[in-house]
């Protein structure tokens, strides 16, 4: 079965969440919307003003995804569905591009800031060169996805039914998706209950870690 996993936004804790999946050779993908990275790089004090969170400096930032897919978050991380289409294709392509460029790596995949899509949005996701949209809505079959551009997830990370999920999908066959936030993760104890996740899983003989792209590279139409 394959196991994929994403994290949104770009926060510092990424740096050590994505130390802990590469450790147990599990794979991720990192949604980052990069307007406050972009303020870092012309005023570093600005940037850390508006957001002191940012991994700096900038190139620990680029470093720290070694290995992990990067996928888009729009610009700015605004509810896609508010802006004009002026604004929206803005959101779109600016971030792709500025981040094609940091991580030398092509930007097939996005997640809807908020979750928030309709189907104008998802157009114009599609109309931009992504493969494929992340939501946060949940579904007990998440691949082969329905709709490329309306991906869902299985269940967050620290989510209660986490391992009675995977058993489920395990024996049903199919893929088993988290998805959450890194600055959800504060406390010692916290860390060491999410590293445990990510080693069992990789010690389960059956699991295959894939990035998300990864879904849609191995089996575009299939399970």
């Amino acid at each position: 079965m394959r196991v994929t996993c994403s994290w949104d936004d770009g926060h510092r804790n990424d740096v050590r969440l994505a130390e802990v999946l590469r450790k147990h050779k599990a794979k991720g993908t990192f949604f980052i919307y990069p307007e406050n990275y972009v303020l870092y790089l012309k005023d570093p004090q600005a940037g850390l003003k508006v957001d002191p969170f940012l991994i700096v400096p900038h190139e620990r930032f680029v470093q720290a995804y070694k290995g992990m897919e990067i996928g888009a978050h729009g610009f700015q991380h605004p509810d896609l569905r508010s802006l004009t289409p002026d604004q929206l294709w803005f959101q779109l392509t600016e971030s792709k591009r500025v981040l094609e460029g940091w991580f030398n790596q092509t930007v097939t995949g996005m997640a809807y800031p908020g979750g928030a899509y309709n189907p104008v949005v998802e157009a114009a996701v599609k109309k931009a060169g992504y493969a494929y949209a992340r939501t946060v809505d949940k579904s007990p079959v998440v691949f082969p996805a329905t709709d490329p551009y309306a991906l869902k997830v299985s269940l967050e990370y620290n989510d209660p039914a986490f391992w009675s999920e995977f058993e489920r999908v395990k024996k049903e066959g199919g893929v088993f998706y988290f998805w959450g936030h890194s600055y959800g993760i504060q406390t010692g104890d916290q860390w060491q209950e999410f590293e445990a996740k990510v080693e069992r899983l990789s010690a389960d003989p059956a699991v295959r870690w894939v990035t998300n792209g990864e879904l849609f590279a191995d089996s575009p139409v299939g399970p």
